[in-house]
């Protein structure tokens, strides 16, 4: 029996007549997403290739970050004699990134003053001519550290023409046996230098490595505070602070000498003095023109 349906009007209408007019016919299989065109999926390309473009240029951009004992003693006490064992080790080679800036200072004669070492020739040892790394280890150091080390840098900066670079603190003291080609300031217990007097009140180390032309050049220093000193946590270029005794073992770093001269930084009395003599500025400035 056919079925029926009633109409709008109340008439009697076959039901596949019906459906042959007004519906729509049955799907014969899975529904089928319509084809997307060519344009359609090229159509967010371009803003990927944006996105890929930044990331390979900023992994271009970014890189990781890199690889003569003289005791200070304070007033009133006598300068123990320095033992400043030599070391020798791989001659440090600057790279492109190293290359030091042009002086502004005029080349000069050599000057009257002690150097801390010397080449057989009367010469003094200095360091290459790419800007000088330091690094500060943490552990046991004031506050305000890098910010006295970072000034004291740049006075010897201004009377000399070195250049000098503040790279990654340490941040434990055990760490300063990692290879390092630079000054490493520390504050020390006494105890770790038996060698200096009870009236010493720091202490720098030099390190030199040969050269291929039969020289020397410094590829390594120390500069240690000791730390049961009173003024060793005053971050001050006062003359109870440690400003003047940074400068003072920074010179030595550098290859400077002691001087007799009272009124001198590297007097070896602690005398509070934070101005460089001019032999001492001299001897810096030659100290910069001797690098190799």
């Amino acid at each position: 029996m056919t079925p029926l349906i009633r109409g709008r009007h109340g008439t009697a209408t076959d039901l596949v007549a019906f459906r042959a007019r007004y519906s729509s016919p049955r799907p014969t299989g899975r529904h089928q997403p319509e084809p997307r065109s060519a344009g359609s999926l090229f159509a967010g390309f371009p803003a990927l290739l944006i996105v890929v473009a930044l990331l390979i240029g900023s992994a271009l951009l970014s890189h990781p970050e890199p690889a003569a004992t003289t005791p200070y003693v304070a007033a009133g006490g006598a300068a123990p004699v320095a033992d400043r064992p030599i070391q020798p080790s791989a001659a440090p080679t600057p790279t492109p990134e190293q290359e030091p800036q042009q002086s502004v200072f005029s080349p000069i004669a050599r000057p009257a003053h002690p150097w801390l070492d010397e080449e057989p020739g009367g010469e003094p040892v200095a360091w290459a001519c790419a800007p000088i790394g330091y690094r500060v280890v943490l552990e046991g150091a004031p506050a305000g550290v890098e910010q006295l080390l970072a000034e004291a840098t740049a006075r010897i900066s201004a009377v000399s023409g070195h250049q000098f670079r503040a790279d990654r603190p340490l941040h434990w003291l055990e760490e300063r046996s990692t290879p390092y080609v630079g000054i490493t300031v520390a504050w020390v217990a006494r105890a770790e230098h038996p060698e200096a007097s009870q009236d010493a009140i720091a202490i720098a180390r030099t390190t030199t490595t040969p050269t291929p032309s039969g020289g020397s050049l410094y590829s390594a220093g120390k500069v240690h505070i000791f730390s049961d000193w009173p003024g060793a946590h005053r971050m001050n270029f006062t003359a109870n602070g440690v400003g003047p005794v940074m400068l003072h073992e920074l010179g030595h770093a550098l290859g400077l000498g002691h001087s007799d001269d009272r009124d001198a930084m590297m007097h070896p009395t602690n005398l509070g003095v934070t101005t460089w003599s001019e032999p001492e500025r001299a001897a810096l400035r030659y100290l910069r023109q001797s690098c190799r």
